[in-house]
């Protein structure tokens, strides 16, 4: 049986200048992919612990793990 969520074709559509350009809702339907908020990028490692990354303004990048529950125990 095909699983239909692994499935759907994302179709490149250009924009109004001809660029090349997708769908917003393509991105916003990926399972896993990175959340973002303002200017950080939260990744998760293969064990499940969780990373902010951030870049400062000389293109420097620092991973801060994020705490959890478990963490302030």
């Amino acid at each position: 049986m095909v699983n239909e969520k692994n499935t759907t074709p994302i179709v490149q559509v250009p924009d109004s200048s001809g660029n090349r350009a997708y769908a917003l809702a393509h991105w916003q339907g990926i399972d896993g992919k990175p959340f973002t908020e303002k200017d950080e990028l939260l990744l998760t490692s293969p064990n499940g612990t969780k990373f902010k990354l951030t870049v400062d303004d000389d293109g420097n990048l620092k991973a801060e793990k994020e705490e959890t529950n478990d963490d302030k125990e």
